[in-house]
């Protein structure tokens, strides 16, 4: 093993130090190193503009930020970028050349063609590759293109020097892994014997040749620029992980035999990767997203600013989730907006975890591992794992009372359904659906009593002299918890309105069901208009909405010519999960009912289930599709359903690898290996998808603003800010804690445009809108 890893590391190390160049023409063939970039300017092509010429016919211009990705080829390496600093009218604009997060050039363009070098001394330990950022001012680039570009780009030209190059250390531990894991891979590899191959292939030179292969491949499609220009960057890592499914699958079988609970190592260890990759994600969500799903988020950090202003009654959201601010705001400098990520970060590793506890309980080991690992990697899941709001707490919530009641089965285990019964309480104070979570406990009690025994007997109990009947006292003890949970809710509700149920959740509901979802007509109604009058108002029209939102849900079809949003309960997982829990759910279904209709044990016997965890997630669907689908079907609102969805995939998987393991006698785990390994290559990109469709719906020049100023000034350096009514910055942002009132002097200012006129001051930087000023020395 080590040799064969010193082996593989010796061999990158002969092959960097070959020259290589790599010649980009910006706007043609160019997909291989480009990222972030508006799309190609062309000199042939009609629209082209005159700031084009000088140029080799195409261009790209750049946002604010705007990357450049190139192979790991070697230390020392220059990139040189031929640009233009154009604008229509004004100065130039000021850029600046980042190397790995490592500024290596500022300065203000020229305004014509001019080329810019870097020099790449030092090397990072990115795992892949070279990134070069270019940050700089926009502005539109004329009065007919609205778009905010920064610099023209026409070519890049990145070139290694000569030799001895020095390797990056991330192609050096690829390389070594490759060969640890191909030395694995062919261990004790045994062919057919007597033939040529057998003699001639042992295992050495089996390892030599697949090295060299490697090596070959390494050299020619990732350090030299290949025929068409697109190096592949991810060849190392891609090798090292198709090696290590190769091992998993040949070793992973015996492993499992020996450590029954290494599913349970994995799936607890991955949950607390899976937090540090969100809570890194997390640092660059520094401002409110646009458009809609943080919007709320105002209204909580308002609240939770006093705790007066959390204590009391509102008719659209509780004061579960600006209480958890108020809470955690201390611990964050008093930013509410940091209180927030870490607030939803944690919240999706609780309802990672309860999902897996769940699906444990219902599934067994291994499926419990897939279904996380369709979690863990579902874009939707990592959106509201990053999302600021109450979407995922909520959600979290909603999956831990399923898990606690799943667990629940006799009086042993009782303080599980109070447990459970404070967590749904808890649900319901962060948000009104919460309430949804009562009857499903009482239902889910009832039935499990009734399926399993026909009273509860508590000897020696407190509650004895009561003489209540043993099959309602579990239902006493959930509904008790639950009421307990939720007393700060109600008894701010009755102080403040009388009532102890007080919402104004009718007015989501008429705006669905008479305002066809346009917030535009938001005020055409007061906010405390009763839902009886929004029901009664038209009947068959309410009754038509809630059918149409109910078949939204599952899948409209052809009935609508929409082009999306027409199958939501498809959207709750990434393909190819989310048919496999499509397949689990209506075979739960026709089980149940064959059940319902047949004698026997014949349905049991061909697909076995745990009925009352399943009947308890099929409650739910069912109760929570049909509540919510009364009002507006948003896409957020059906996350609580997500784990239900990947229990009912992880079965599905399960019941297909059963049938193969009787049928072909193939080995169990080694197909539940290969299983999540297929999940795994399915879903490799979800996590980086749903981080990317947070992130990249952070206005630019907000985003740009603040992150100089991270970066730039020191930590302990404090604000003042002259900014717009309603700019998000200067109290919903990840430096909302440095700004300070006006009275109480500072030494840089933040301006936006839209405040008026800057005040006198050097302008250290400007980001479309936002201008740093210091205006102290």
């Amino acid at each position: 093993m080590i040799t064969a890893s010193l082996a593989g590391m010796l061999l990158v190390m002969v092959l960097s130090q070959f020259p290589v160049v790599h010649y980009v023409d910006v706007g043609r063939y160019d997909a291989g190193y480009v990222r972030g970039f508006y799309d190609p300017e062309r000199l042939d092509l009609p629209q082209a503009r005159d700031y084009l010429i000088g140029s080799d016919g195409s261009a790209r211009w750049t946002r604010a930020e705007s990357y450049l990705l190139f192979p790991q080829a070697g230390i020392p390496a220059s990139v040189v970028v031929r640009l233009r600093g154009w604008r229509v009218d004004g100065s130039p604009p000021r850029l600046s050349i980042l190397v790995d997060g490592r500024e290596v050039y500022t300065g203000v363009t020229t305004g014509e063609w001019q080329e810019i070098e870097v020099v790449l001394e030092r090397a990072s330990l990115k795992p892949e590759d070279v990134l070069i950022t270019l940050r700089a001012d926009v502005a539109p680039v004329s009065t007919g293109d609205p778009r905010p570009a920064g610099v023209l780009v026409d070519t890049v030209t990145y070139r290694t020097a000569g030799p001895p190059l020095q390797p990056y250390p991330a192609q050096l531990a690829w390389s070594a892994l490759a060969g640890a894991l191909l030395a694995l891979a062919l261990a004790d590899m045994r062919l057919r014997q007597g033939t040529a191959l057998s003699r001639f292939f042992t295992p050495l030179r089996a390892w030599v040749a697949g090295m060299l292969l490697i090596g070959l491949a390494y050299l020619l499609l990732y350090r030299i620029q290949p025929v068409y220009p697109y190096p592949l960057r991810g060849l190392l890592p891609g090798v090292c992980v198709a090696l290590g499914a190769i091992v998993a699958a040949r070793y992973g079988p015996n492993i499992a035999i020996q450590l029954p609970v290494l599913p349970d190592a994995l799936a607890l260890a991955g949950i607390g990767v899976w937090i540090a990759a969100i809570l890194a994600a997390a640092q660059d969500h520094v401002t409110l997203s646009v458009p809609g799903v943080e919007k709320d988020f105002r209204v909580f950090a308002t609240r939770a600013v006093d705790l007066a202003l959390v204590l009391r009654a509102d008719g659209f959201y509780h004061l579960g989730y600006p209480f958890l601010l108020w809470c955690i705001t201390p611990l964050t400098a008093g930013n509410p907006f940091l209180a927030a990520r870490l607030i939803a970060a944690c919240a999706g590793a609780l309802f990672l975890g309860s999902s897996w506890w769940l699906a444990r309980r219902v599934l067994g080991r291994g499926p419990a591992l897939a279904a996380l690992v369709m979690l863990a990697l579902n874009p939707f899941v990592v959106q509201y794992a990053l999302y600021i709001g109450s979407d995922m707490p909520f959600a979290a919530l909603c999956t831990l009372t399923l898990a606690l009641l799943a667990q629940w089965r006799d009086r042993r285990s009782v303080w599980r359904l109070a447990l459970a019964g404070v967590v749904a309480g808890w649900a319901f104070l962060v948000r009104h659906p919460g309430i949804l979570l009562l009857p499903l406990g009482i239902v889910v009690t009832l039935h499990v009593q009734r399926s399993t025994f026909a009273h509860l007997h508590v000897q020696r109990s407190t509650f004895a002299h009561l003489h209540i009947r043993h099959s309602t006292f579990p239902v006493l003890v959930f509904t008790s918890a639950f009421l307990i949970a939720i007393a700060p809710q109600v008894i701010v509700n009755v102080r403040d309105t009388g009532n102890p149920l007080y919402n104004q959740q009718a007015k989501n509901v008429w705006l669905a069901v008479y305002g066809d979802s346009d917030w535009g007509r938001w005020n055409e109604v007061s906010n405390d208009i009763p839902l009886a009058e929004v029901i009664l108002a038209d009947p068959a029209r309410f009754a038509g909405a809630w059918w149409s939102n109910l078949r939204t849900f599952i899948g409209a079809g052809a009935e609508t010519d929409a082009d999306a949003g027409q199958a939501s309960q498809l959207r709750l997982l990434a393909f190819p999960a989310n048919w496999l829990a499509v397949i689990g759910i209506m075979s739960w279904l026709a089980i149940i009912g064959l059940r319902r209709h047949t004698a026997d044990d014949r349905a049991e016997a061909l697909f076995p289930l745990v009925v009352p965890p399943v009947l308890i997630l099929l409650a739910w669907l069912a109760l929570y599709t049909v509540a919510l689908t009364v009002g507006l079907p948003l896409q957020r609102f059906f996350l609580p359903l997500t784990p239900v969805y990947a229990v009912a995939a992880a079965w599905t998987l399960q019941q297909t690898i059963t049938v193969l393991t009787q049928r072909r006698a193939w080995n169990w785990s080694r197909l539940w290996i290969i299983g999540v390994l297929v999940l795994l290559l399915f879903l490799r990109q979800g996590f980086a998808s749903g981080a990317r469709d947070v992130l990249d719906r952070q206005p630019a020049d907000e985003t740009a603003i603040i992150r100089f100023i991270q970066q730039t000034l020191p930590s302990d350096a404090q604000l003042n800010a002259v900014l717009a009514p309603g700019d998000p910055v200067g109290k919903y942002s990840a430096i909302a804690h440095r700004f300070v009132p006006p009275e109480q002097e500072a030494r840089y200012l933040l301006h936006s445009a839209g405040a008026g006129p800057r005040p006198a001051g050097i302008v250290v930087a400007t980001f479309g809108a936002y201008t740093l000023v210091q205006v102290a020395p």
